[in-house]
């Protein structure tokens, strides 16, 4: 049941902007051990990064009507310039929500970035912010034993 709780928690927080999982996996971390606390963050990331991929499919399917958002053409705008300067914004909004990355998410559907660089910064990204949130609770409960 807790994998599960994992999954869908982390699935629909990245589906809807707002609802963060943090909280939870900064919660569970205290109550896991190292390995488990790793397996937590890898599962994490990758149900982040599948509900973000939802996100960015609506996004692109969508995209004729965002074409005319003054938002979605100035990413336009950088993406036609450079997709390596795309990817690289998209990546610090996974690592550190600035620009938040639910606004990346749809600009990168509709711009036209492509599914696998998106993902695969939003993997890296979250990646590596979920396990600095999990490791200050194991790092902790390290010293405390």
């Amino acid at each position: 049941m807790f994998w599960l709780t994992i999954l869908v928690v982390c699935t629909v927080g990245a589906m809807l902007p707002g609802l963060g999982s943090e909280v939870l996996l900064v919660g569970a971390a205290t109550t896991l051990g190292p390995v488990a606390a790793a397996v937590m963050v890898v599962v994490a990331t990758i149900a982040h990064v599948a509900g973000k991929l939802i996100v960015y499919a609506g996004a692109a399917a969508g995209a004729p009507r965002l074409a005319s958002h003054r938002l979605s053409s100035r990413w336009q705008l950088r993406m036609d310039r450079s997709k390596r300067a795309a990817t690289t914004v998209v990546f610090t909004s996974a690592l550190a929500s600035l620009p938040p990355l639910w606004v990346a998410t749809i600009a990168s559907g509709a711009g036209g970035l492509g599914p696998v660089r998106f993902g695969s910064a939003v993997f890296a990204g979250r990646l590596i912010r979920y396990s600095a949130l999990v490791a200050g609770p194991q790092l902790v409960l390290e010293v405390l034993r």
